[in-house]
């Protein structure tokens, strides 16, 4: 699995800084905009599932419905496809904007709770190629939660009493979607940045890396600046099945700095390898 990121690195006086946070996101043809047109229907627990003709609002954003009494919880639901190389990668669903506590089933196989705000949703096993059907149950009254009032961090005074009139659901108007993310298996990069001291003249790239058993691996950053490699730094790094963060520090004693006159960018390239094989 590879990861690329345009790394910025810029110098003040005795300091290599980055000119924003240097976390890579996954490369596009490992995430696909999944989101879709969503029907809804009203719900009163997740023990019951709408019949179909109760399904409707066909919309491609959130709900929003003024008679809070009646729409306190809602069953969503749309359709989503996993491309046929994918399947034996580890799959996830990330929603970056959730207006309510969402209960997430996939291909009628209930997968994981969400608070509101945003999250991940682990699908490997619940997902196949081809097109998979996606429902979740929102609530904004704890219905069918298992947190409360009590354990809500965010709640709102009174809002356990009488709903207000907020979205639920999947929030598309302001920039939520769905993603359908993969990563490699048995190892996976989740994510990659790079410090720098520029007083130690040393450089550390970082990963999270996601695992599904104890093991080793090659971490390996690769920097270029004019098109030319300027720096590279690998090791062995263990991992224990879960979730990883680890890094791997080689020394840098000639960076090219980055000034007003001169703003260099290096152009990264972190891989982790396992077997022989990125």
């Amino acid at each position: 699995m590879t990861v690329k990121s345009l790394l910025a690195l810029a110098a003040a006086s005795s300091l290599v800084l980055f000119a924003r946070p240097a976390h890579a996101d996954a490369a596009e043809t490992n995430r696909i905009n999944v989101t879709a047109k969503i029907s809804w229907a009203q719900a009163t627990t997740v023990d019951k599932l709408p019949a179909e003709s109760d399904w409707g609002y066909n919309y491609h954003f959130s709900y929003y419905s003024k008679d809070s009494s009646k729409d306190a919880s809602l069953w969503g639901r749309q359709s989503f496809v996993v491309p046929a190389e994918w399947a034996n990668d580890r799959l996830r669903l990330y929603f970056e904007a959730i207006t309510s506590d969402m209960i997430v089933f996939v291909n009628g196989r209930r997968v994981a709770e969400l608070p509101q705000s945003r999250g991940w949703v682990d699908v490997t096993g619940f997902a196949h190629s081809g097109t998979n059907q996606l429902m979740f149950f929102t609530s904004r009254m704890y219905v069918s939660m298992s947190r409360t009032i009590d354990t809500d961090p965010l709640r709102r005074e009174g809002s356990w009493k009488k709903p207000d009139e907020r979205q639920m659901g999947i929030d598309y108007n302001h920039g939520g979607g769905i993603w359908l993310e993969r990563t490699s298996r048995p190892f996976g990069l989740d994510d990659a940045w790079v410090t720098t001291s520029f007083r130690k003249k040393e450089a550390t790239v970082h990963a999270d890396v996601l695992a599904d058993k104890d093991g080793e691996a090659e971490l390996e950053l690769v920097a270029k600046t004019g098109g030319q490699v300027a720096f590279t730094a690998s090791g062995k790094v263990a991992l224990k099945k879960g979730e990883n963060e680890v890094s791997v520090t080689k020394a840098w004693p000639n960076p090219k700095l980055w000034d007003t006159d001169d703003g260099n960018l290096y152009d990264a390239t972190v891989t982790l390898k396992y077997g022989g094989k990125a």
